[in-house]
């Protein structure tokens, strides 16, 4: 189910501005955790020991895989919340501030309309537990990058008179998309004047191991049956099965993208 856009101008406006605040809110104290750990200052590595903070339990601070393991969570979540709060600026600026200057006039774009800002997130149980790996990029995360991304494979598929449901059109599609979307944050990673960073290692790695990622979950999850067996599971359990596998993937890739964020 697609995420469901407000229902009218006012409750858009009203939606925004208690978004705006609460992620305000959310990335200031992910930016104030960050910056008491030396690892998000760029001079400490993913397996360091964790930082001295006393907010912070000594099983997470002690036990490295359990510090990497909240350093990548802590990456993830101040990309979440830098993204959500700019996503909040959208109504904000076309449909409260270019209203109150009257120069929304001036197109004839629908900029009022609440259709046009749908959530950018999708449902992170029916996407990602239920899903996988499929599910985190292609439901739950934001996509606004999406026509850009799946067209190019689109274009190739009808020039070679490719069969669309066909497995070689479909692997084309999964490889070209994150290809390009590797491409893309690689570019925004070489541009950032940082001379450590790593473009190719980092993001494109990261990105492009994606693909890999989903066609080893529909080996283990399909092929080998698995998906089968944990239909006599309870939902929750086969749920929890999924995530772990997602978790495990990120656990594994993550540090290629977050230490070029750090």
């Amino acid at each position: 189910m697609l995420p469901t856009p407000p229902s009218s101008t006012k409750s858009l406006i009203r939606i925004a501005i208690r978004d705006f605040l609460i992620w305000y809110l959310i990335v200031d104290t992910v930016k104030t955790a960050a910056m008491a750990d030396p690892y998000f200052w760029g001079i400490a590595s993913m397996s360091s020991p964790g930082p001295n903070a006393t907010y912070l339990p000594s099983i997470i601070t002690d036990i490295a895989p359990l510090t990497k393991l909240y350093r990548l969570l802590l990456s993830l979540l101040a990309v979440v919340t830098a993204l959500s709060i700019i996503f909040t600026l959208s109504p904000l600026f076309f449909v409260l501030l270019l209203p109150s200057l009257n120069l929304h006039n001036y197109t004839r774009a629908p900029l009022l309309e609440p259709f046009l800002y749908a959530p950018y997130w999708g449902s992170f149980t029916t996407s990602v537990l239920d899903k996988g790996l499929a599910g985190w990029w292609g439901k739950w995360w934001h996509q606004l990058f999406r026509m850009g991304i799946s067209e190019p494979s689109r274009f190739l598929i009808d020039k070679l008179g490719w069969n669309p449901q066909s497995q070689k059109a479909k692997l084309l599609q999964l490889f070209t998309a994150f290809a390009i979307s590797g491409t893309i944050h690689a570019g925004a990673s070489y541009t950032s004047f940082n001379p450590e960073s790593r473009p190719l290692s980092g993001p494109f790695a990261f990105f492009f191991s994606q693909a890999f990622g989903i066609l080893a979950e529909q080996f283990v999850f399909k092929t080998m049956g698995l998906s089968n067996l944990m239909l006599s599971w309870p939902r929750s359990l086969r749920r929890a099965g999924t995530l772990m596998y997602v978790l495990a993937w990120f656990y594994v890739t993550g540090p290629w993208l977050a230490d070029d964020f750090a």
